[in-house]
């Protein structure tokens, strides 16, 4: 029997039959599956990856960063600033580790799985990336693009061809 018949019958039934009928029908409706348990490894893994880098360092980087803005930093500040933004590479780094070992737990790709937990770019890194993050010499804090693409063409050449290049006086072979 289709779903329409079934309704066209019970329109038919009397008040206290379909009464009867809905009682019985919803203590028919199967139970809702359990959510997917998580294995210890993937817990594991989710904890390290939404704990995020110490309060202490979002703090102090925050605050340094606002100094620099301001134009404010003195030379111990920026020594402190580098030495907290290479911490928070390192953390980003083990961050990716952990989200690639979740990944390949869960046979998805890198970025389904970035996007299927919905995660964004940290706070401590948007606050760097604003307008204004810029240091004394109108240059950003860290690499451009090109600065880094600068990179792997030259270690591309390295690898490859073994040659030299002329801008950095590096010699390759």
């Amino acid at each position: 029997m289709s779903t329409r018949q079934l309704l066209r019958a019970v329109a038919q039934l009397s008040w206290e039959d379909f009464q009867e009928f809905i009682s019985r029908a919803v203590a028919l409706q199967p139970v809702p599956p359990a959510p997917p348990r998580l294995s210890r490894r993937e817990t594991a893994l989710l904890m390290k990856i939404n704990a995020g880098p110490p309060t202490e360092w979002q703090t102090a980087y925050t605050r340094l960063i606002e100094k620099r803005r301001a134009g404010k930093l003195t030379a111990a500040e920026q020594r402190q600033l580098l030495k907290l933004v290479n911490q928070m590479e390192r953390y980003d780094v083990k961050r990716v580790e952990w989200l690639t070992k979740l990944a390949g737990l869960r046979k998805l790709p890198l970025r389904a799985l970035i996007k299927s937990l919905g995660l964004k770019t940290p706070g401590y890194v948007s606050a760097a990336g604003k307008r204004g993050a810029r240091t004394r010499g109108g240059r950003p804090p860290w690499p451009s693009v090109r600065v880094l693409q600068n990179t792997r063409r030259i270690l591309h050449r390295f690898v490859l061809h073994r040659t030299h290049h002329p801008a950095s006086g590096w010699w390759f072979g």
